[in-house]
């Protein structure tokens, strides 16, 4: 059975507030695990004084387990039959707090609440290993601190407009609106999810906030329509209203222009600390909506900075050309890609500057990949295969020049000292990393007529006899583009090459 605290005990909102659940058999254990917390530098709601009204202790209570960022539940039989325990596990449930079993003394499986059944627990039944059990449990308590603390004060300001009969007079306003909707944007993967009652509270928020602006928006509306009523009695009221709402107007442009490009300086100078994104989500301000902010130049340009220098959303062009292929280094520090006009490029990831420009000699690169140093490419899709160091661009392994087939696909192997390359004459070879010589080769069948009639007797085409002009170009075609090796892999060891293609076209 946890206690309230004294109220000489200090809470400091900087800290992390953890309170303690447990059983008074297990007081002694508590008493330990409070002063290692305390040392530790995190705040325990806990206490020793005696329960004098129940009514008034559970409320209390309550109102620690809401103010706490985590709750520690010291498993023991004694706590896990003790209904206080149960009750405030379930309270601090019913709030998503964090909840941290460790376990003191062994429970039998099935005894405990289902609430802290499903969690990961940890041990210190033995007396050995405490203080590396205790090490792990502030580790954990720490864990996400900053958002499980927002989760705690957002969601004390929530139950509260909760209590209060969820009235106007609690809700959020900005910039803590916006801090609210941020955070609960941001949940980490792990961590509590927000209550219903204070996912309402925030969304109840922008409501308030809404009309707010709406009411606004519609007291000027019917300042106006006075004015015009009035203007009735005197052309010259009805002149001069008229007039004032033409200003009205300009003085609201301007100032809408004014805060557009105020928001786009503001964004240049987050440009200058290389915080594009930020930059951009700024500038987005200054755009018009529903056509009631004018355009104004600046936000535009300041835009357009913002998106080119966010490196996230990078693309990666080379005018005049396509690009077929892809692949990353093994460090990932580079990209290498591969184009129709059979030149191999390679960009640094971090500056999205091209490093490299190589004219292979080749057309349609469909494939590269790096060697597993990441020093070398190969590139496969043309007649000239072979590979390249990245560094200098020169070619370093040369593979045979081919006259009436290609290579559609090429791999290095694990340790780099071999290379698998696959033929669309559905022949595959492997060769040395090195220097290329020829170390192993292997065919499928290369006859087109027997793949023809071998799928045309399994009823792919209807008759095997009858031999359809167009039936048999397209088949011709498909068997020369597809119906190759259309892959080759080495095993992570080295020791299997796998090869994908037709080698079953044939009987």
């Amino acid at each position: 059975m946890a206690m309230p605290q004294n109220d000489n005990q200090t809470t400091a909102s900087s800290k992390l507030r953890v309170f303690i659940s447990y059983s008074r058999k297990d007081i002694e254990f508590a008493d330990r695990l409070d002063a290692s917390l305390r040392a530790a530098g995190i705040t325990t709601l806990i206490d020793r004084t005696e329960i004098y009204a129940f009514e008034d202790w559970w409320k209390r209570i309550k109102a620690l387990i809401a103010q706490a960022d985590a709750i520690v539940f010291v498993v023991s039989p004694d706590a896990v039959a003790s209904d206080v325990c149960g009750k405030e596990i379930q309270y601090a449930a019913s709030l998503n707090k964090r909840l941290a079993p460790i376990v003191w003394r062994r429970v039998p499986d099935g005894h405990l609440p289902p609430e802290l059944a499903r969690l990961n627990f940890l041990f210190f039944d033995e007396e050995a290993f405490y203080d590396l059990s205790f090490v792990s449990l502030a580790e954990a308590l720490r864990s996400k601190i900053d958002w499980v603390r927002l989760h705690t004060e957002f969601g004390q300001v929530a139950e509260a407009w909760n209590v209060g009969k969820r009235t106007n007079g609690f809700l959020l306003r900005s910039p803590r609106l916006e801090e609210a909707e941020r955070w609960i944007a941001s949940r980490p993967e792990n961590a509590p999810v927000p209550t219903a009652v204070t996912q309402a509270f925030i969304a109840a928020s922008r409501g308030g906030a809404t009309r707010r602006r709406n009411a606004l928006v519609g007291s000027l509306a019917a300042g106006l329509i006075v004015t015009a009523g009035l203007a009735i009695y005197a052309v010259l009221q009805q002149k001069a209203a008229v007039e004032n709402a033409r200003v009205a107007n300009e003085q609201k442009e301007n100032n809408w222009t004014t805060g557009s490009r105020s928001a786009a300086k503001a964004a240049q100078t987050l440009l200058l600390d290389d915080r594009a994104p930020l930059a951009a989500a700024i500038t987005l301000e200054g755009l018009p909506v529903r056509n009631e902010r004018p355009r104004v130049q600046e936000t535009y340009k300041t835009l357009e900075r913002a998106l080119r220098a966010d490196r996230s959303i990078t693309a990666l062009t080379v005018s005049g050309e396509n690009l077929l292929s892809a692949a990353f280094s093994p460090d990932g520090s580079r990209i290498a890609a591969g184009t129709n006009a059979g030149n191999l490029i390679v960009w640094n990831v971090e500056t999205f500057q091209r490093e490299q420009y190589i004219k292979t000699g080749n057309v349609d690169l469909t494939e590269v990949e790096f060697s597993p140093d990441g020093k070398l490419a190969i590139v496969a899709g043309g007649k000239v295969p072979g590979a390249w160091d990245i560094a200098t661009g020169s070619k370093v392994t040369n593979f045979p020049i081919l006259d009436r087939e290609f290579a559609r696909t090429a791999r290095f192997s694990s340790d780099g000292t071999r290379v698998a390359l696959g033929y669309n004459s559905n022949r595959a070879e492997m060769r040395d990393g090195k220097d290329g010589h020829l170390l192993f080769e292997m065919h499928g069948p290369a006859d087109f007529e027997a793949a023809y009639k071998a799928r045309t007797a399994k009823g792919t085409w209807g008759d095997a006899g009858v031999a359809d002009p167009i039936v048999m170009a397209v088949e011709h075609a498909t068997f020369q583009m597809f119906g190759g090796m259309s892959d080759v892999m080495f095993s992570p060891d080295g020791k299997v090459l796998a090869v994908a293609g037709a080698a079953d076209a044939a009987e």
